[in-house]
């Protein structure tokens, strides 16, 4: 938004991986990209009910402000999407690592999963959720494959390297064909997400002995 503004309109602009551009006043005069949109939570739902359908009550963590307040948007939908699934939600907003420190292990009675978005304040204290939630056998989703490395039980989302391809691509086949940005409108990325299962979280939550053949 800040290049599309000081720009003088003769530049033209590129973006990726931006979720809903409308809503961070792009794209502009001369700027187009390629939009990730918020539309697979249904499907975040349906793979981890498809990998542990015992799964019922389900703990949400999210800062409300993060990403310029979509993480709250996507609370809503993750929400609903669960409910439809017949689960009981509680849903944790926090804005600091200090706090889901000190909220965090209150809320984890009588909690099956906790599932973090995609959202920089649970992101940065994954680690520590995925621990204290591994100890007490309730499994973590989180909401990007690059977190497995944290110790969640499980991921979902696609790779970066994959979305960076994707971006890529998009980007070539624009240049190639000498594409006018300012007559271009946004294109919207079709990205293959997936869930993993980190196997070894999920032997010490139990997972594997309530969901045979996992």
């Amino acid at each position: 938004q800040e290049c599309a503004s000081k720009s003088k309109n003769s530049m033209p602009i590129f973006f990726g991986a931006v979720s809903n551009p409308e809503q961070h006043g792009i794209p502009g005069k001369n700027v187009t990209g390629l939009a990730f949109d918020n539309n697979d939570i249904e499907e975040q739902v349906m793979a981890l009910e498809a990998v542990a359908p015992h799964l019922k009550r389900i703990l949400i963590l999210y800062n409300p402000t993060g990403r310029g307040g979509i993480t709250d948007k996507l609370q809503k939908l993750l929400t609903k999407a669960f409910y439809k699934w017949k689960k009981i939600v509680t849903t944790l907003p926090v804005f600091s690592a200090d706090e889901i420190m000190q909220k965090l292990p209150q809320y984890l009675k009588n909690i099956d999963c906790v599932v973090t978005l995609r959202d920089p304040t649970p992101n940065a204290s994954l680690e520590y959720i995925a621990k204290l939630c591994t100890n007490r056998g309730i499994v973590t989703y989180a909401s990007a494959l690059s977190a497995l490395k944290q110790g969640p039980c499980c991921a979902y989302g696609n790779t970066d390297y994959d979305g960076g391809v994707e971006i890529a691509k998009a980007f070539i086949a624009l240049v190639e064909k000498h594409a006018d940005f300012n007559k271009t409108p946004v294109s919207h990325a079709h990205p293959q997400y997936k869930i993993v299962v980190n196997h070894n979280v999920a032997r010490k939550v139990g997972l594997f002995s309530r969901t045979p053949g996992l």
